[in-house]
């Protein structure tokens, strides 16, 4: 195999392992939409990146912070801060253990609706909430599509 076929399936192996992320996505998504969802405060969603609008900066300031208590800019874009335990800045755990948003009336709409996520049109729930049980066989289908489509795409 010459160089330029090797950098061929390397770019294409590449694109393949983007499309079976996104797949494997959307097949969790279309296969977990139907589970009750009820939050057991544990606070894994309040260590992502949370973006926040100006309209939802002027809501947090209501909780007595000024906004650079919370505000992490990056470029043009307003994140909420994170502390160095990695959770946000309006989160803290009780002393029995579940945890707690300190701004919780005036949380950011992103906050308010996780897990819901919408895929394919529909409401589903994001995979990444630990109350969220996804079957094995779902992240089995997606690699199979991906790989068969690896193979159509190499055979043809």
């Amino acid at each position: 195999m010459d160089i330029k076929t090797f950098f061929s399936y390397l770019v294409l192996f590449v694109i393949l392992a983007f499309c079976n992320y996104t797949l494997r996505l959307s097949f969790i998504g279309l296969f977990v939409r139907k589970q009750k969802f009820s939050c057991s405060s544990c606070g894994k969603c309040c260590q992502y990146l949370v973006k926040v609008r100006e309209p939802e900066i002027i809501q947090l300031e209501k909780t007595g912070k000024n906004r650079e208590d919370f505000v992490e800019k990056r470029g043009t874009v307003s994140f909420l801060r994170r502390k160095a335990d990695g959770y946000c800045t309006f989160f803290k755990f009780k002393k029995n253990g579940i945890g707690e948003c300190t701004a919780y009336k005036y949380r950011p709409e992103i906050c308010r609706t996780f897990p819901e996520i919408q895929v394919l049109g529909k409401k589903s729930w994001d995979s990444r909430c630990p109350e969220i049980t996804i079957p094995k066989s779902v992240y089995l289908l997606g690699l199979g599509v991906c790989i068969i489509i690896f193979v159509l795409i190499v055979v043809l």
